[in-house]
């Protein structure tokens, strides 16, 4: 009889150490940024300063390394709402939220202030901030996408698909933009002469892109088709990420992904709670780390929605379960990535 009513405390505890075993098996360290899970987040350039988005509790900015949340902001401070995305500059100095789909407000992410708000003419999807230029770009679901000056609120330039648009980035140091569409197709925009863009065609939506920090490389995801590395300079191949045709087939995509600062190495997340590391000059998967549960006993797997270079040999994910991973890359210093 003693033994029987010990079980569940016992179990319990079992299951307790299972949980942490878990996550501790897979990630070198982990925070709880929000209880009830995110729809967005992000990571800064140099991962110390994460931005999510939750689910009806508005939007934080957090320090990475202290596991502090540093401002909370919400659209409406009268009500629970949620934020469907985020975005933070490089520099982690500006970030971006949207509420309702439609209202964006700009932050002083370093004393946590309000700039100002916009309302876009159509769904967003995607946004990205730029550091220089006190700029971002929208990609909309009526086919276009914006770029905006924040300071005056004035749209600097319109770039047309023949699909939603559905990802977004900026890059100062090449002056260029790229946009992803349903059209099939990616196109890569010349700040200066926005009406000038190259195509970069693909066998179905394009759901994900992404510039290198230099901006020479582009990564292009295409559902159901091929995940590209493209020279920006001129829209030549660079490389393809080689996917095995039952990922392709279930039309498993990438929902993030970050270039290293000099090009050699590509991390990227799934939907399945997947982190990869990826070789960009043999252009093979080095290694991968599936994201632990937040419950053990239920089957909550979670989407990747940020990663980061955090520092030599260190990663960092943020997941839609709302937990901050940090995890270490298994392998000779010699060859380790930054």
């Amino acid at each position: 009889m003693i033994a029987a009513k010990q079980t569940p405390a016992l179990l319990l505890i079992s299951l307790t150490i299972a949980l942490v075993g878990c996550i501790n098996d897979r990630s070198q360290d982990y925070a709880v940024l929000a209880n009830d899970g995110i729809y967005s987040a992000a990571i800064n350039e140099s991962g110390k300063i994460a931005i999510i988005g939750s689910m009806n509790n508005g939007a934080s900015l957090w320090d990475n390394q202290s596991k502090n949340r540093l401002f909370k902001w919400h659209h409406n401070p009268e009500q629970d709402e949620a934020i469907h995305l985020v975005s933070i500059t490089d520099n982690g100095e500006l970030a971006a939220t949207v509420s309702n789909n439609t209202s964006i407000s700009i932050w002083n992410a370093s004393h946590g202030f309000h700039i100002r708000s916009f309302l876009a003419p159509s769904k967003i999807n995607q946004l990205a901030l730029l550091n220089q230029n006190n700029a971002m770009i929208i990609a909309l679901e009526n086919h276009t996408s914006l770029m905006i000056d924040i300071p005056s609120g004035s749209t600097l330039a319109v770039f047309n698909h023949k699909g939603r648009v559905n990802s977004v980035d900026l890059n100062a140091n090449t002056n260029i933009a790229i946009t992803g569409s349903d059209d099939h197709s990616a196109k890569i925009w010349n700040l200066s002469k926005p009406l000038h863009s190259k195509r970069l065609a693909h066998n179905g939506p394009v759901n994900l892109v992404k510039l290198s920090p230099d901006g020479s490389l582009a990564l292009t995801v295409a559902r159901y088709d091929k995940v590209i590395v493209w020279n920006t300079n001129n829209a030549s191949l660079f490389g393809e990420i080689p996917l095995s045709k039952s990922h392709l087939k279930r039309g498993v995509v990438f929902t993030a992904a970050k270039f290293s600062n000099d090009n050699r190495w590509l991390l990227t997340g799934t939907t399945g709670g997947v982190v990869q590391l990826w070789d960009l000059v043999a252009f093979k998967l080095q290694q991968q780390w599936t994201m632990p549960k937040r419950y053990f006993i239920k089957p909550n797997q979670s989407t990747v929605l940020a990663v980061a270079f955090t520092s030599k040999g260190h990663y960092s994910a943020i997941t839609t379960n709302g937990l901050f991973h940090q995890f270490k890359y298994a392998m000779a210093a010699s060859i380790m990535p930054p």
